[in-house]
């Protein structure tokens, strides 16, 4: 795993590293109720300009200086920033079932709009 730091060394050896299409991660913090937990962002950029990576309106340079550290391999044991899977409920409420329950209010909610 290789990190690219906040640095101007960081910046240069990312610069020069980067491959256009390639995957780049970057960790975050999401705030939740049941506590504060890590999850991974993605960045893949495409050549656009010569010499300048860029992914959606921002070059590698800013993805770095804002977003950084960037590594080239997935984290391991993190779910990432737009991973749906968890979101909504509680995982320590209800002895695990907060998921369960979450589904049944929804679909109860489903039903009575449905009249």
């Amino acid at each position: 795993m290789t990190a690219y730091e906040r640095t101007k060394a960081g910046k240069k050896n990312f610069l020069r590293d980067l491959v256009p299409g390639k995957t780049y991660y970057s960790i975050t913090e999401l705030v939740q109720p049941w506590g504060n937990e890590p999850a991974y962002e993605t960045w893949v950029f495409k050549k656009s300009r010569l010499w300048v990576g860029v992914c959606g309106h921002m070059s590698a340079e800013a993805v770095l200086a804002n977003y950084g550290p960037l590594y080239d391999t997935q984290p391991v044991g993190m779910r990432g920033v737009n991973d749906r899977s968890g979101a909504g409920y509680n995982p320590h409420d209800n002895n695990g079932r907060g998921y369960e329950m979450h589904q049944r209010a929804l679909a109860g909610r489903r039903r009575a709009g449905a009249r």
